[in-house]
């Protein structure tokens, strides 16, 4: 009998022995990269915002130990490839990177760095020479000088116009966000970050120092794409915020703000270009950050177009872009001034105890923006609270200019089981009418168990030039109750002659934990000659037994 050699079969044993050893350490990596976001308000898989994530437990913060020293050893691999700008990266970036979460698809116009240089065009090649041109990487939007990531780096980022540090990595994820939002996209209230209910979770003000987790406000202390928050709902532990952005664009023109803000500064240029056929005045695109007007507007070109003392200018003088820049200033403060307000509101709310609707959850809502002019431009805009709530305010807010407007409106939650039904005021004149014939309107729900839910303003279901106000009221269910139901007025102002956008002045609020029960603009002549006021009712609703 002949036997086979001994070795080649002790070769097919080692073969098969290192393939088993290899496929475990290819198991261990995957297992090691799912920990690598280390982040345990969700899974790395969860993309649904409203799928809230994964309700955290003390499990997950042992998770996130795990994931800090995956992500060291990562670092140091890094480090080993000899990769300054990668060796820099922050753990929060690296688990962004575990995730495939690179910001490759961003296509926004962000154009600096984290510390503030300036971003080089990526069609030139000064102050530094490079080889990321659009030529070479047509897929990755590298536009302008807007921060972009073509080449799988771990985030947005882009070359610097400082001739002493090559290149940078952007913000583009909120991660500088200090605002007081303080619910998610869908409206559900966030939790405070100094608590651990109704979420357990890692992210608390002293283990973020640097992350402004403060109260319940959105912010992203962990790298994240976005501003979130956990929330109060028992059912989803977290969800992304939708926050105003720290930097963009206002549209300067003829001596005021037009339309809005803009962070494409592509869209600020084609409103700056419409009605070029008007040869007069300062037109301006300047940039905002962090609520500042900084000192060097953008332009877009024109005529007789020159260069004056670091202004771009069209038409007119250094004055004339001084003027429009003060424009803009005014436009930010009025702005800063509402969000203190709001800001205020909250904070009353959480120091007031006395009813069931002090401890409601209170969320913020916007009409849209639509033209100003007579009574029936109003049915643009329909207030509407939802199920389960009520509203607690509403006022009228100008769109930059004095040829828009919007309806900004909050909502407080009512107890589960409210029943809603429809009322309309009788109709009255209103197509082509001015605000002063707002007074022959009462939205009032007729029930002493109902509060506000709804109103809309129509021009349609009356005949001729007749218009009314359709409004829902929500009835309480047993064992809740309307009570303490006190009036208010918004203060007199002009009325008469005047167009939808001057109701800007007047703001109706509920006091903290209050619902909305009725208004009216004020028939009884109180306030003189072609003035008015706005007169509203506000009650509690109490827990009965």
């Amino acid at each position: 009998m002949t036997f086979a050699p001994a070795v080649p079969t002790l070769v097919v044993l080692a073969a098969v022995a290192l393939l088993v050893l290899v496929d475990v350490g290819t198991a261990a990596t995957t297992e090691g990269s799912s920990l690598l976001r280390g982040d345990p308000h969700r899974h790395a898989s969860d993309e649904h915002h409203g799928g809230g994530g994964a309700v955290v437990t003390s499990g997950a913060i042992a998770k996130e130990e795990e994931a800090t020293t995956a992500n060291e050893a990562l670092e140091n691999q890094r480090q080993l490839e000899g990769d300054p700008l990668l060796s820099s990266v922050s753990q929060a970036q690296d688990r962004d990177l575990a995730s495939n979460d690179d910001g490759a698809s961003y296509r926004g116009t962000v154009h600096k760095t984290k510390t503030g240089k300036n971003c080089q065009r990526w069609d030139k090649q000064s102050p530094h020479a490079h080889f990321h041109s659009a030529e070479e990487y047509p897929e990755s939007g590298l536009e302008e000088n807007f921060c972009r990531n073509p080449n799988g780096d771990t985030g947005p980022w882009c070359y610097t116009t400082d001739p002493e540090e090559l290149r940078g990595y952007c913000t583009v994820d909120g991660t500088d966000y200090r605002g007081n939002v303080h619910q998610t996209k869908e409206g559900i209230e966030c939790q405070s970050w100094s608590v651990q209910s109704p979420h357990e979770h890692p992210h608390n003000p002293e283990s973020f120092p640097q992350s402004g987790l403060e109260k319940n406000y959105c912010r992203n202390p962990d790298g994240d794409s976005g501003p979130w928050c956990y929330t109060t709902n028992l059912e989803i532990a977290w969800q992304y915020c939708t926050v105003p952005p720290s930097s963009y664009y206002l549209v300067v023109a003829y001596g005021r703000v037009r339309g809005g803000k803009y962070t494409d500064i592509r869209k600020a240029k084609a409103e700056l270009a419409k009605g070029t056929g008007k040869q007069h005045g300062t037109r301006l695109i300047v940039e905002v950050q962090n609520g500042t007007v900084l000192s060097d507007p953008h332009t877009v070109a024109g005529q007789s177009q020159v260069w004056a003392n670091g202004f771009h200018k069209w038409w007119r003088d250094e004055n004339d872009i001084r003027r429009m820049i003060k424009i803009a200033q005014e436009y930010l403060k009025t702005e800063a001034a509402e969000e203190a307000d709001e800001k205020a509101q909250q904070e009353s709310e959480e120091e007031t105890g006395s009813s069931w609707g002090a401890a409601a959850s209170y969320k913020k809502k916007d009409s849209g923006c639509n033209d100003n002019g007579t009574l029936e431009y109003m049915d643009r805009h329909k207030l509407d609270c939802g199920a389960n709530y009520a509203m607690a305010d509403w006022h009228l807010v100008r769109c930059g200019d004095n040829d828009r407007f919007h309806i900004k409106y909050g909502c407080r939650a009512i107890p589960d089981g409210a029943t809603v039904d429809t009322h309309r005021t009788t109709c009255q004149e209103g197509e082509e009418r001015n605000i002063e014939y707002l007074d022959r309107h009462n939205v009032a729900c007729p029930h002493s168990n109902q509060v506000l839910q709804q109103w809309h303003f129509r021009s349609h279901l009356c005949p001729g030039i007749g218009a009314n106000i359709e409004f829902k009221c929500a009835t309480l269910p047993a064992g809740k109750k309307v009570q303490n139901c006190q009036s208010y007025n918004t203060g007199c102002n002009d009325i008469h002659g005047r167009k939808i956008i001057y109701l800007d002045r007047h703001k109706l609020t509920c006091p903290a934990g209050k619902y909305m029960k009725q208004w009216t603009m004020d028939p009884s002549g109180y306030c003189g000659s072609g003035r008015s006021q706005f007169q509203y009712t506000c009650c509690d609703v109490v827990v009965t037994p």
